[in-house]
């Protein structure tokens, strides 16, 4: 992260994995009505709303609602994070092995603003302040995502200082997204979306404005990518890259989500493992109430593709069904009218074809004379996992796979591949898919000698 001051909508906290951390996630409104004279200029409209703000800041007050906690209360009943987390959920077992573990059982808390009444307030009738010349009333709401760790021994009037800290930060990077983008619009709203960087040890919120498109945000994100030494070819904090704090599913909550991280490693040796980057969805045979057994694999093969890139943010598109991807191919002029509706397998080429269709991405095919060419392939792969991190899909002898893994060992030339199974029937039990091998490591003995392979390997496009 570079030192430099920044202007930028973003707040950062640096985490360490190793830490005994505990999340809570501070969530409320602001509102604000307030009398713009017509000769204000933006900026003193944005300093004016925002000085109120920060006076505001030291009145709110933390609510912990199932456990009816005010945070910082003389008659709080714990006396340490650690006591609140127990509570918060029923005293369960609570390890502080898992940074990803502590963020999805974080503490959820609301903030509500306390009123003081001066003794003339308390005793008299409203009254109204006349404010002479033009001007318009225009109200502001202004809503709070904020993130905070706290350390388990972290006692509670020090956690209220440490929240009130944390929201300061996160108002000033809302104050930057005023600046930047406020246009005097009535439905103007600042939102804040969350991100694990894990690789640079940061927990990031961006605030980014709901008027705005992805399109228009592209050179702040720049910015932000610079400023936090971020990859520069791929998106990364996209709002559709903000982090999930709950198990949930992009789309169907009946596909396993990246289910080969509960493989146990091969053994490496000499080998070096390369992996498909980032999550994705399994499919297989007979999902979503579709029976496209003997068929369909390569459909289900070219959705879990699919589901990658839109895991990363590349697009927002719905996963496709069997219907729209032969649509696709009639449309293009590959295949004729009478393919939509029908039970025709395709394969790498059509896949490539699709991804071209629907996403705009490019694909490199590689062709093979018989399955123990992959042994040739393995550098090459591997190379792929290295650089694009996206699923292959394996196409030959009327049968699809889709390989998000090899392990290859340059020394003695020996090589497996992590392969997702499309032709697995049967219900989303991780066990059953894992310990039959339908997620599994395969030698090349896996394909057949007397077929011909495509691989199509799609390539990310680059940009942020």
């Amino acid at each position: 992260m570079n030192s430099t001051e920044h202007n930028l909508p973003i707040n950062v906290t640096n985490i360490n994995e190793n830490d005994e951390t505990i999340c809570l996630r501070i969530k409320g409104t602001l509102n604000y009505t307030i009398v713009i004279p017509t000769d204000s200029n933006q900026n003193d409209i944005i300093e004016n709303l925002f000085n109120l703000i920060i006076n505001d800041l030291p009145s709110l007050k933390f609510i912990i609602k199932p456990l009816n906690l005010v945070i910082g209360s003389k008659k709080c009943r714990f006396a340490s994070c650690f006591q609140i987390l127990q509570e918060y959920f029923k005293n369960k077992e609570i390890k502080f092995d898992d940074l990803n573990k502590s963020l999805m059982e974080s503490i959820n808390v609301d903030l509500f603003k306390s009123k003081h009444f001066t003794e003339k307030e308390n005793h008299y009738s409203p009254y109204f302040i006349n404010h002479k010349g033009v001007g318009c009333i225009r109200v502001f709401n202004i809503p709070l995502d904020c993130i905070t760790f706290a350390r388990k021994e972290t006692t509670t009037e020090s956690l209220n200082f440490i929240i009130h800290d944390k929201l300061k930060q996160q108002v000033n990077a809302i104050k930057n997204c005023y600046k930047e983008f406020y246009q005097n619009g009535k439905n103007f709203e600042a939102q804040a979306f969350h991100y694990l960087l894990k690789d640079q040890n940061l927990f990031l919120t961006c605030i980014y404005p709901n008027t705005a498109s992805e399109e228009l945000l592209a050179k702040t994100r720049e910015k932000i990518h610079h400023y936090l030494n971020l990859s520069e070819d791929r998106p990364v904090i996209r709002r559709a890259n903000s982090y999930e704090f709950r198990q949930t599913r992009i789309e169907n909550n009946k596909c396993l989500k990246t289910p080969h991280l509960t493989l146990k490693a091969p053994s490496a040796n000499n080998g070096k493992i390369s992996l498909v980057k980032g999550d994705y969805l399994y499919f297989h045979y007979m999902q979503n109430n579709l029976n496209d057994n003997g068929w369909g694999c390569a459909y289900r093969s070219f959705q879990t593709i699919f589901s990658w890139f839109k895991f990363h943010s590349y697009t927002q598109k719905p996963i496709p069904n069997h219907s729209e991807i032969q649509k696709i191919l009639v449309d293009i002029g590959d295949k004729p009218k009478e393919f939509v509706g029908s039970h025709k397998w395709i394969g790498s080429l059509e896949i490539s074809y699709c991804l071209d269709k629907m996403l705009n991405v490019e694909s490199k095919i590689m062709s093979l004379s018989k399955g123990s060419e992959l042994s040739n392939k393995a550098r090459e792969i591997q190379y792929h996992f290295e650089t694009e991190g996206t699923p292959i899909m394996i196409g030959g002898g009327l049968l699809a796979h889709t390989i998000i893994g090899v392990n290859f060992d340059e020394v003695t030339g020996s090589v497996q591949y992590l392969i997702l199974d499309p032709h697995y029937i049967g219900p989303e039990d991780l066990k059953t898919i894992t310990g039959k091998g339908w997620i599994g490591w395969k030698d090349v003995k896996f394909w057949k000698e007397d077929s011909f392979y495509n691989l199509c390997c799609p390539i990310t496009p680059k940009g942020l």
